[in-house]
């Protein structure tokens, strides 16, 4: 379970809290994505809200428990069961596949249409900035820890 800490009883299948958190997810989903659909903009506001309240919940578990940037360079060992494995920190990549899919679903046809009538110069234009991004943020990611771990 996620919920009940069994760090100090064991678990016979350790990665079990992930499965409780996707049915968890699993279960809510219905909620956010039949907003978007009846209601797109409280489903907005109610998916935006609820992935705002994920990252204040994260920081202020973080602050509180005075938390490290990963679980490796951390000096308290309670990191996974104090915040990694929780429901309401996870939930917000879940929220973000529900608002992509429902952002495809409405425009992703005029889209393509549109994109699909561009010279080719001007999409590779478009596109450089989008990759230079990209590129800048997975460097972060991966070396963005290296002056922690060394």
């Amino acid at each position: 379970n996620n919920i009940v800490p069994w760090k100090h009883t064991g678990a016979c299948l350790r990665q079990g809290w992930y499965l409780a958190n996707d049915m968890q997810f699993f279960l809510i989903a219905p909620i956010f994505i039949v907003l978007l659909f009846c209601r797109p903009l409280i489903g907005l506001i109610g998916t935006m809200g609820t992935m705002i309240c994920s990252a204040i919940a994260a920081a202020v578990i973080t602050a509180h428990y005075h938390l490290g940037p990963t679980e490796t360079a951390d000096g308290n060992q309670d990191h996974f069961w104090l915040l990694y494995n929780k429901p309401w920190i996870r939930i917000t990549p879940y929220l973000v596949g529900i608002l992509g899919g429902w952002f495809y679903w409405k425009w992703g046809d005029k889209i393509t249409a549109r994109v699909k009538t561009l010279p080719e110069w001007l999409k590779v234009m478009c596109a450089s900035p989008i990759w230079a991004v990209t590129a800048a943020v997975q460097y972060g990611v991966v070396f963005g820890l290296y002056d922690v771990f060394s």
